[in-house]
């Protein structure tokens, strides 16, 4: 498999966000180890266009900023009188769809099963814990 994705990315031509998917997948199903991972991702990065790569880090950026503000535009529109209750620091899982929507690093949420979670993965993910444990870490 790594072999494959090697020469995927050396033909270049490719989405980022989509190749970081299918290496994230293939890790996830156990085609590739933690060390392939690393290193597919590092080629994909550094073949990726300069343009592309700061696109897609701005649009992260962009994306995490938007989530701030609609989190204390929320916080404005509740009774601020009232103190907030702690579901509100984990919000409801919401299933990635797109490369923006990924959960990164630090970010809290609460899992379909109520249990709750924070992201340790350090490349964003789409999985949840059900799916790929190592990417976050519960919280009791």
């Amino acid at each position: 498999m790594r072999d494959m994705i090697i020469g995927q990315i050396e033909l270049g031509n490719f989405d980022l966000g989509d190749m970081l998917d299918r290496i994230n997948y293939y890790h996830v199903a156990g085609k590739l180890t933690d060390a392939e991972r690393e290193e597919l991702i590092s080629r994909a990065q550094e073949k990726a266009a300069k343009e592309d790569t700061r696109g897609q880090d701005e649009m992260l950026d962009l994306w995490g900023a938007v989530r701030e503000l609609q989190s204390r535009v929320a916080a404005l529109e509740a009774d601020s009188d009232a103190p907030s209750a702690p579901e509100d620091e984990y919000p409801a899982w919401r299933n990635p769809v797109h490369l923006r929507d990924y959960y990164r690093a630090g970010e809290k949420m609460t899992y379909t099963d109520g249990r709750r979670y924070v992201c340790i993965n350090l490349v964003p993910t789409r999985y949840g814990p059900d799916v790929y444990q190592q990417g976050w870490q519960e919280v009791t």
